[in-house]
């Protein structure tokens, strides 16, 4: 059975650790992120 290929029509299947590496990292970005742009003031942009 070739695995390298998977048949027409079927849709790509993903790493074999299970969920999606996007799923897994973008919960706990956002509220990490959250808290600190809604307890932090954005930085000053820089001066040129």
């Amino acid at each position: 059975m070739t695995s390298a290929v998977p048949p027409p029509g079927t849709p790509p299947l993903p790493p074999a650790i299970g969920p999606p590496p996007e799923p897994s990292v973008a919960p706990p970005r956002a509220p990490t992120d959250a808290p600190s742009a809604a307890g932090r003031p954005p930085p000053p942009p820089p001066r040129g």
